[in-house]
């Protein structure tokens, strides 16, 4: 029953007894026109009736109309808006539910505006950024996050952390936190799809009374910057090791000397040239460190400049001409005079020729052969450096353009090597656009490839050179 009925039943029911009296009043007072005063007060309570029911019904149509907008925002839909505006007290409620609709409203739209900002920052985001609350179980994750846990296409959240990434390590960390309740720094390693290491910064989620209520983790791949850390510890090893060697000699023979060795003219003269030959072995050992360094800084700025390859190799050959003629080793050329010129300063390509050559000289026997051919390639010059000597084996290939590598470590130092040649001419060539890469075989000699980037006209005009063919 609604509101308006019981309200009129309620009304009839207080004013029936009150219409009785008052008819049974008038009829005993005026007898003889009693059915009369029947009639007129009966029309009089139907009329109050009916005036009850009209007024209640009025006020009820509003109520209902308020009713029904308060339902719908509670049920989400908050575009609705009561439209009594009248000045009673049921327009002013309307007014007041109007208000608080806006300001829902409002406070709806900058959440979600503050939700999908949110969301962009942590999109953004290198690092990854997960979510936990105080079971464990997956609040948010961002993708950075997605991509260093391997989660894919499954969707983590709600799942326990565990159940999802797998990983002990990095739940211990969960756990520590939340047991804990204070900040944890640990590095845990993951490999999925390859060996990465992680930094996991994780703080917990305080609520009222400082009641622990979950985690924020924040997860960082660190797997290059170790990997660099062991680089640089297996630098400075090697370095300490390889300049411990020509100063242990350099001591040694010295101290000889001071201990009465210097008296004998023969002795003398002889360690006299070890200490100046192991002190030249340093100083090249020391550069070579020095310009790898250098190379290895890409803040630093190289030399600008163009070389002609023609003229770079001849100098290279000129140089190097005696050394093979001492040994026996035979040197040929084939280098076109219409090669375009490179975009490589003449002093670094000169380097790159004169390791590639003094290595091919000194692990090429007596009789053996030395070749170096230059010819166009795409956009660029193609270099190879061939030779009939000793051969490299294949396992020594994949780590023979690193830092104080050596396939024959005593030969190597024997000859003057400071295991830094091939390292300097493959940091010079990538400074410069290029590649360089090596075939061998025990026995069958070697050939060591490399391309440089060509000084093209623009596109659009003649070449020159028509030799090179520009792709």
């Amino acid at each position: 029953m609604s509101i308006n009925t019981r309200l009129t039943a309620t009304v009839a029911g207080l004013l029936a007894p009150l219409a009785l009296g008052m008819a049974s009043y008038l009829g005993q007072a005026l007898p003889a026109e009693a059915p009369t005063v029947w009639s007129c007060v009966a029309a009089f309570y139907l009329a109050v009736v009916a005036t009850v029911y009209l007024c209640t019904r009025h006020y009820t149509r509003r109520l209902e109309e308020l009713t029904s907008t308060v339902a719908a925002a509670a049920a989400g839909d908050l575009k609705r808006h009561a439209s009594i505006l009248t000045g009673d007290e049921v327009g002013r409620l309307a007014g007041y539910f109007n208000e608080i609709l806006h300001r829902w409203r409002e406070s709806l739209r900058q959440v979600s505006q503050e939700k999908e900002q949110l969301n962009a920052v942590l999109t953004s985001m290198s690092d990854g950024v997960l979510a936990v609350d105080q079971w464990g179980r997956i609040l948010l994750v961002n993708r950075a996050a997605r991509e260093m846990l391997a989660l894919g296409e499954n969707e983590p959240v709600g799942r326990t952390l565990l159940a999802a990434v797998r990983n002990r390590e990095l739940d211990a960390t969960v756990q520590a936190v939340l047991s804990e309740g204070r900040p944890v720094d640990r590095e845990f390693t993951f490999s999925p799809g390859g060996r990465r290491v992680y930094r996991v910064s994780a703080v917990p989620i305080l609520g009222e009374e400082g009641r622990r209520e979950g985690a924020v983790l924040v997860l960082r791949d660190v797997t290059r910057i170790r990997q660099l850390e062991k680089m640089r510890s297996e630098f400075v090893a090697n370095v300490s090791h390889e300049l411990r060697t020509p100063l242990t000699s350099i001591r040694g023979f010295a101290e000889t000397l001071l201990e009465g060795a210097v008296d004998d003219p023969e002795v003398r003269t002889r360690f006299l040239g070890i200490i100046i030959s192991e002190a030249n072995r340093l100083q090249r050992l020391i550069e070579d460190i020095l310009v790898l360094s250098y190379l290895e800084d890409r803040q630093a700025r190289l030399k600008e400049g163009r070389a002609t390859l023609p003229g770079v190799v001849a100098e290279v050959v000129a140089l190097l001409g005696p050394l093979a003629e001492a040994k026996g080793v035979e040197m040929r050329q084939e280098v076109s005079p219409a090669l375009p010129p490179v975009n490589m300063h003449p002093d670094y390509l000169r380097q790159v020729m004169v390791n590639l050559l003094d290595n091919a000289i000194k692990f090429t026997p007596s009789g053996g052969r030395v070749e170096i051919l230059c010819r166009a390639a795409g956009q660029g010059v193609e270099v190879e450096v061939r030779d009939t000597g000793i051969g490299i084996p294949a396992e020594a290939l994949p780590r023979l353009f690193e830092r104080f590598f050596r396939v024959d470590k005593a030969r190597s130092r024997e000859l003057g090597g400071t295991g830094l040649g091939l390292a300097i001419v493959k940091h010079l060539l990538e400074r410069h656009g290029g590649t360089i890469w090596v075939r061998s075989a025990p026995g069958r000699g070697s050939s060591f490839t490399f391309t440089v980037p060509a000084d093209l006209p623009p596109a659009g005009l003649p070449n020159p050179n028509p030799n090179l063919t520009q792709s």
